[in-house]
């Protein structure tokens, strides 16, 4: 990735997918239940990259996400 995930567990996120991920996994996303948009609370951070929400449903990398109140 290049650079340190800025998130912590508990920290509340906003799904953003880049327009890469909507291409590549907007299906698969889609099924787990990710809504672009939509806040969620991070359960677990993987090899500080990938982030995980209730049930287990993640997987996708912190640069698809961002704080609430932040710009895009």
């Amino acid at each position: 990735m290049g650079s340190k995930c800025p998130f912590s567990v508990g920290d509340e996120v906003i799904f953003v997918p880049s327009e890469r991920t909507k291409g590549w996994y907007q299906q698969i996303f889609e099924l787990m239940g990710l809504i672009p948009g939509r806040k969620y609370v991070i359960k677990k951070i993987v090899e500080d990259t990938y982030l995980y929400f209730d049930n287990n449903i993640g997987g996708f990398p912190w640069t698809d996400f961002k704080k609430p109140g932040e710009k895009e």
